[in-house]
This record gives C-alpha cells, sequence and structure tokens, in this order.
C-alpha cells in the first residue's frame, strides 16, 4: 500500500471517530433532557431537539466523506478538519460555563482530541494531494539518445508493370535531368495562320498648313492730314 492510500485510510478512521462522538454528544443531550425536565412541556422538547440536531448533523456529514477517503479524494480530509472546530468550539465552551467538574473535564477531552484529528487530517490531506514535502520524488530523466540519420534508398528500376501495360508518364521512379532547351511543338497543332487582312482604311480629306493658307489684305487705315 502506497503512502496515499494509508493517508486516506487514517483520515478515514479520524473521521469515524468524529461520527462517534456526534452520536455520543446526541445520546447524552437526550439522557440530560430527563433531568432537565425537557420532556414534561413542549417548549423544553422543541429545545432539546434543536440542540441534538448539531451534534447529530455533524455525525452524519463526517459519515458522509468515509467512502470518499477510501476512494483517496482529500476533500473528505477538509471537511473533516472543519467539523471538528464545530467540536473544539463546544468543548472550549464546556471548560468555560460548564457546571461541575466532570463537564470542565469533558470540553477538556473533547477539544485536545479535536485539536489533534485536526492535525492529522491535515497531513493526510497533503499527502492525498502529492505534495512534494510528503509525496517521493520523481526520478529525473534520461537525455535522449540522438538518432542517426538513415541513408536514402536506392531508386527502383523502371520497367513494365505487372499488369502488362507500359508505365503512365509522370509516374514511376525518377529518371535522368533533361537539359533545358526550345519547345518542342505539340503534335496535331500547325503553324499558326497570319491575322486577316486589315480593311481598307478611308481616304482622308488632304490636310492643309498653315503656309497654304491665303491670309486677308489689311485694312486702310485713315491718317488725318498734317495742319500747317
Amino acid at each position: 500500500m502506497t503512502r496515499a492510500p494509508r493517508r486516506g485510510v487514517l483520515a478515514a478512521y479520524l473521521n469515524g471517530l468524529l461520527v462517534l462522538l456526534g452520536l455520543g454528544a446526541t445520546g447524552w443531550l437526550l439522557f440530560e433532557g430527563v433531568g432537565w425536565g425537557a420532556y414534561g412541556n413542549s417548549f423544553g422538547f422543541a429545545t432539546l431537539m434543536l440542540a441534538t440536531i448539531l451534534p447529530l448533523g455533524l455525525a452524519l456529514a463526517a459519515a458522509s466523506t468515509i467512502p470518499q477517503l477510501l476512494q483517496v479524494i482529500p476533500a473528505g480530509a477538509k471537511v473533516g478538519q472543519v467539523l471538528y472546530g464545530v467540536f473544539v468550539m463546544v468543548g472550549t465552551g464546556m471548560c468555560f460555563k460548564g457546571d461541575g467538574m466532570t463537564a470542565k473535564v469533558v470540553g477538556g477531552a473533547v477539544v485536545l482530541v479535536a485539536l489533534g484529528a485536526v492535525k492529522l487530517l491535515g497531513k493526510a490531506e497533503l499527502g492525498m494531494r502529492g505534495d512534494p514535502r510528503s509525496a517521493p520524488q520523481p526520478a529525473p530523466r534520461s537525455a535522449p539518445q540522438s538518432v542517426p540519420p538513415s541513408a536514402p534508398a536506392a531508386p527502383a528500376a523502371a520497367g513494365p508493370s505487372p499488369s502488362g501495360f507500359p508505365p503512365a508518364p509522370g509516374y514511376g521512379p525518377p529518371g535522368q535531368p533533361v537539359a533545358y532547351g526550345p519547345t518542342a511543338s505539340h503534335p496535331g497543332y500547325g503553324p499558326v495562320a497570319p491575322w486577316p487582312p486589315q480593311a481598307q482604311a478611308r481616304p482622308q480629306a488632304p490636310t492643309r498648313s498653315a503656309s497654304s493658307i491665303p491670309r486677308a489684305a489689311p485694312l486702310p487705315t485713315h491718317r488725318e492730314p498734317e495742319r500747317p
């Protein structure tokens, strides 16, 4: 049995003790109710029933965590710590406000047992969670070995296919590279046909240059006669 299942079993035993404490507190309240006169009137009986609900509920809550702890689920240990904290508060109240020496001794014993259980449940929770302080350290990993590259496989010799048909062009082992040169003509195509003759252009009107256009004669200017 590894460390984590052992911690789970220990926490289950501690929560089982919590169940016994809750049931014992419930029985003690029911027994003391006779001396208090709680069964003689309805108000006292209702008060007694409300008082017994707390320890009985704690016992049932602790009992529900035992299957989780047996399955190594650390949430049950956390719940057990909270429930034991309630018993610490109740025992402390009995020590300070208890009637008689017996009540104070019982309260002190409950406080000591609850504090010890809280500490053990904390250690059990760390163990079940895989805390590095309690869990074993993993072994160091070895460096990965380098794999030498494998040589490329030699191409298979070209030959006829098993079906007897020649291999399709473009498939099969690569051949020798072909030197680049002019592209061969495609089979079934001839030379490019000449373009059709262009339509006869329309005759354009002769253009005249600026020098061939006759200029208009200058207009006569009127000059006033000179006065003597």
